[in-house]
């Protein structure tokens, strides 16, 4: 709720919080237990979000990855791939059908959408963000690495029993991220979409070539962060989970943008997922030191949105140049076309 993100897009009374209200109310659907009141429940969730934002489609995949992986009565280990997974076939075809079925009315609405305005977004944003953000990925796991740093005391119980059981994993995780943040670029620029946010730190320090230490490092600790989220959680949530991260990178990665107020939200829904799970590992004299983390990730956010509320322009001072002369919330009274004018 403090984050900049979130109180700012509140501030200016942009959708994007109801936005991530309705793709987190989707992924609590997805993650319990699939039924058919679920299943239309997550059907009009779907609906909604599309109708919002167009890209939040991809939540249906996740809803056809949970409807699958439902079985009755939910196995541990290896076993649920071995086994669960055959088990009542039919059943599990019959339950990705209705979910299937419930997104048909937001494809619907997406289809309605391109068809009136010829393309994916409205015209006035064509040309915006029709191409790819090729960092998207980096920043991700730079994010996830960034504010796992603030939940070390979850995070840390669970990585030690990960290493003392599959240290290869680990290291695979860490060099997973550490590659994506040398492949690619990672340092702030305007003209490729890559600012704000992480973006903006990144550019005070330095940097070799196109990469940015400091996103690299990020990166690195995001993917070793983000395994260890994702071991906290049982063995269907983190499938589930894994669809809806890379149906959200997939999704990301087709926008130019690639600023902080489109990503930060998502994993923050996420890390309490794993956060919370943690407790019955800490011994009970340790729990205390669990809140200070993200307490200190709460005060750092005030700074940051008390630092932007401050520094932000009106629209009195907006050059009239870079002011739609169309109409909206962003432009002057004086600016806005007349009723009658055709």
């Amino acid at each position: 709720a403090f984050s900049a993100s979130v109180v700012q897009s509140g501030a200016y009374l942009l959708t994007d919080n109801l936005s991530w209200l309705l793709l987190y109310a989707g992924l609590v659907l997805c993650l319990g237990t699939w039924s058919v009141r679920g299943a239309l429940g997550f059907g009009l969730v779907l609906l909604l979000a599309v109708l919002v934002r167009q890209p939040l489609l991809w939540l249906a995949g996740v809803a056809w990855a949970a409807a699958w992986l439902s079985p009755t009565q939910v196995r541990s280990g290896a076993r649920l791939w071995a086994t669960t997974l055959r088990e009542k076939f039919r059943t599990r075809l019959w339950r990705t059908g209705l979910a299937i079925g419930v997104s048909l009315p937001a494809m619907g609405a997406l289809w309605y959408f391109v068809s009136i305005w010829h393309g994916l977004t409205v015209p006035r944003f064509q040309g915006l963000h029709q191409a790819l953000g090729y960092s998207t990925p980096v920043f991700v796991l730079a994010n996830v690495g960034f504010s796992s740093l603030f939940f070390g005391a979850s995070l840390w119980p669970v990585l030690r029993q990960v290493w003392s059981r599959a240290r290869g994993l680990v290291l695979v995780a860490g060099a997973s991220g550490a590659a994506l943040g040398a492949l690619q670029p990672s340092t702030m620029s305007f003209e490729a979409g890559r600012f704000s946010g992480l973006w903006t730190i990144g550019s005070l320090l330095p940097s070799v070539g196109h990469v940015s230490l400091f996103m690299f490092s990020l990166a690195t600790v995001g993917g070793v962060a983000l395994l260890g989220w994702l071991m906290m959680l049982g063995l269907r949530q983190r499938a589930i989970l894994v669809v809806a991260i890379l149906g959200f990178v997939a999704a990301q990665t087709m926008n130019h943008l690639t600023a902080q107020r489109y990503v930060e939200p998502f994993l923050l829904m996420l890390i309490p997922l794993g956060a919370s799970r943690v407790v019955a590992l800490v011994p009970p004299a340790g729990r205390r030191w669990l809140l200070v983390g993200p307490l200190l990730y709460v005060g750092f956010m005030l700074v940051v949105n008390a630092q932007a509320f401050r520094s932000s322009m009106t629209i009195e001072s907006y050059p009239r140049d870079t002011a739609y002369v169309e109409g909206g919330p962003y432009v002057r009274p004086e600016d806005r076309a007349s009723p009658q004018q055709p």
